[in-house]
């Protein structure tokens, strides 16, 4: 295996940035295209991403963050939100309201009195990080959410790194934002959320991702003969279930059912 610094950094400007929809009819043109969802995802020209939660991964049990559930939110609100900026804006109670549409996945949701998810967060930085932590317990203790974490390996042999690899190359083509559970030597897992891959000229690809430790995106590379990506760990796809209901609440949109309001 090669060493962790050559794999960590990698040029790949990935799709332009995009600002978010601010009507209901500049949303209905876009949602669902990979592009717009990967242009949202993508790095402002300066300062972070408008577009993405305005605060890290943080608090949660024993202070170890609440990055699955950071992850999962950011997705939602990349795919499935849009702005109302004309309008006021929702009070703590709406906000989550807000947050709770999301996170089931099953709506579009119309957010008021705002431009971009990063301001709508951070106005309401205690509600958001309350309902993650609440999300937290909640899946820990009645859905054995931590069993996702002990699940998988860190390191794979090299065939069967490159075989995984590429089933989410091919996810990511198809359905769009892949989440993944990167899982890292010990028994700790990370969630990434990979907006896009690039095929490389020697079998391997260029990966960019949303980690929830940053405000904007990062990139690394999986080269053929590695057992880990990046030198950090193995992405295992997950949340694909979650991916189809988000698409099938854009096409109900699309059908004339209307957004969720808080």
């Amino acid at each position: 295996m090669t060493s962790a610094g050559s794999r960590q950094s990698e040029e790949f400007p990935g799709t332009p940035w995009r600002p978010a929809a601010v009507s209901r009819d500049e949303y209905a043109a876009s949602a669902g295209f990979p592009e717009y969802v990967r242009g949202l995802a993508g790095d402002t020209p300066s300062g972070p991403n408008p577009n993405l939660p305005g605060f890290t991964n943080e608090g949660g049990l024993l202070g170890r963050g609440v990055c699955w559930w950071h992850s999962r939110l950011t997705r939602a609100a990349l795919y499935l939100a849009y702005f109302e900026p004309g309008l006021p804006g929702p009070d703590g109670a709406g906000a989550r309201r807000a947050l709770s549409a999301l996170m089931r996945c099953e709506r579009v949701v119309a957010i008021p009195g705002y431009l971009c998810f990063r301001d709508f967060s951070m106005d309401h930085r205690h509600v958001v990080q309350r309902f993650l932590e609440q999300m937290q317990i909640h899946d820990g203790l009645f859905r054995f959410a931590w069993v996702d974490g002990l699940s998988g390996g860190s390191s794979l042999p090299p065939g069967r790194l490159a075989a995984l690899m590429d089933s989410i190359y091919e996810s990511n083509e198809r359905d769009g934002l892949s989440y993944v559970k990167l899982q890292v030597p010990g028994w700790d897992a990370h969630a990434w959320i990979i907006t896009e891959m690039k095929r490389t000229v020697d079998g391997g690809y260029l990966v960019r991702y949303l980690d929830s430790n940053s405000t904007s995106s990062a990139s690394c590379r999986f080269v053929p003969g590695d057992a880990r990506v990046g030198g950090r760990g193995v992405p295992w796809l997950q949340r694909t279930r979650e991916l189809r209901k988000i698409r099938k609440a854009i096409e109900d949109f699309r059908r004339g059912r209307p957004a969720f309001r808080p």
